[in-house]
């Protein structure tokens, strides 16, 4: 359930990828927003600077709770210092947040974002689902409707299905098209040696939960290679306005994003990606449990 959203931010300009995202989500809902943003170590700095870190601080959450209009009557604001990623990872724990939003840093997209910085850190520390937003987002986010279609890829392991509460949450709020997305050749190539399972073991009890609570579901499937090239390809193909998929692997995001199928979505996405770091010491029974209750 979307309950209580967290939006970590540190630019101004960066606010605006990420806002009209955030409204959308939270339009109409009884959703708790918790802008934060963290400063750095102010310990031993002139009085002077303090006083304009302060400032500059307080007008960055200001004019983003106003940037929210209506959708901020539930927002508050939270001034952190320290290290960035633990105390967004700390916040995310507290709240307990339901979604952790940002945006992408720079023109280039995820390229700079997922190499040694915030958001990389984040997604590798916790396991809250994290809505991404890159800054070449081709669909207008001030557009009514515009979350309409989502792509939800799935892979032969059941790790996927953790994502499965949030994107029927969006799905039902938005009247989306789901299509679950299975790409045969490709999504081994991330789960050599681990247990899997043939993607009609997914596909029908997803298909049939999704179905019995009202959203409209499409099941598309693809032997071609590399897998994230036809995923980013299905984004175009399809119009799709939301990619959800997981990062996953034994060691953090080694071999989860990483050098992996969604890293790639995720560098060359033109739509937000709904992504969360699962883990693999989690019991099938568990996932078992996201799809028929």
């Amino acid at each position: 359930m979307l309950d209580k959203v967290l939006l970590p931010l540190d630019r101004a300009e960066f606010a605006e990828q990420i806002l009209p995202r955030i409204g959308q989500l939270v339009s109409g809902a009884d959703v708790a927003i918790t802008i934060v943003h963290v400063m750095q170590d102010l310990l031993r700095a002139e009085p002077a600077k303090i006083k304009d870190v302060l400032n500059e601080a307080h007008q960055l959450l200001n004019n983003a709770a106003t940037r929210l209009g209506d959708d901020a009557i539930n927002a508050k604001c939270e001034l952190r210092m320290g290290d960035t990623v633990s105390e967004i990872c700390k916040l995310a724990m507290l709240l307990p947040a339901s979604l952790i939003a940002m945006p992408t840093h720079a023109r280039t997209g995820l390229d700079r974002v997922f190499h040694g910085s915030i958001a990389e850190g984040v997604l590798r520390k916790s396991t809250v689902p994290m809505l991404i937003a890159p800054a070449r987002d081709a669909q207008s986010a001030d557009q009514p409707g515009a979350l309409r279609r989502i792509l939800f890829p799935l892979d032969d392991t059941d790790m996927a299905l953790e994502l499965v509460p949030l994107v029927e949450h969006i799905a039902r709020l938005f009247d989306s098209e789901v299509f679950l997305y299975h790409d045969v050749r490709g999504s081994k190539e991330d789960t050599a040696g681990d247990e899997m399972r043939e993607p009609e073991m997914l596909f029908a009890p997803l298909r049939d939960r999704l179905t019995a609570n009202g959203v409209r579901v499409t099941v598309e499937s693809s032997r071609l290679q590399p897998a994230a090239s036809e995923i980013v390809k299905k984004t175009r193909d399809l119009d799709i306005d939301l990619v959800a998929m997981v990062t996953h692997g034994r060691s953090g995001l080694e071999r989860g994003v990483f050098g992996s199928v969604t890293e790639a979505v995720l560098r060359h996405s033109q739509c937000p990606v709904l992504t969360k770091h699962t883990d693999r010491s989690r019991k099938k029974s568990d996932s078992e449990r996201f799809v028929t209750g």
